[in-house]
């Protein structure tokens, strides 16, 4: 079975959201699931906009590897494979996003 990682990130000015399932509708669950609770309303919505349009764009084309959607400081993105733990040690210590879910 293949890794789906869903990503939400904010470009060094938050730390970053990973969650990994092996069903795409599972980790577009955890990705609404952990954004929920954001607490800047345009961020919120910008951000649930990107996971329903990347997570069509990935369901739509099983040939796809990845889809990202990002503007200025933040990004949604969707991968068929492993998150990739070497930025892990360089965002650990960025503040976490108000409101963000990181134990989704």
């Amino acid at each position: 079975m293949e890794t789906i990682t869903g990503s939400i990130y904010f470009l060094g000015k938050f730390r970053p959201f990973h969650c990994e399932d092996t069903a795409l509708a599972k980790v577009l669950i955890r990705l609404r699931y952990a954004a929920s609770g954001i607490e800047d309303r345009q961020l919120h919505a910008w951000i649930e906009e990107r996971i329903k349009s990347c997570g069509r764009e990935m369901g739509r084309n099983p040939s796809y590897s990845s889809v990202a959607a990002d503007h200025a400081d933040r990004g949604v993105s969707i991968r068929r494979r492993p998150h990739d733990p070497w930025l892990d040690k360089v965002t650990a210590d960025l503040p976490p996003c108000p409101g963000l879910n990181y134990s989704a």
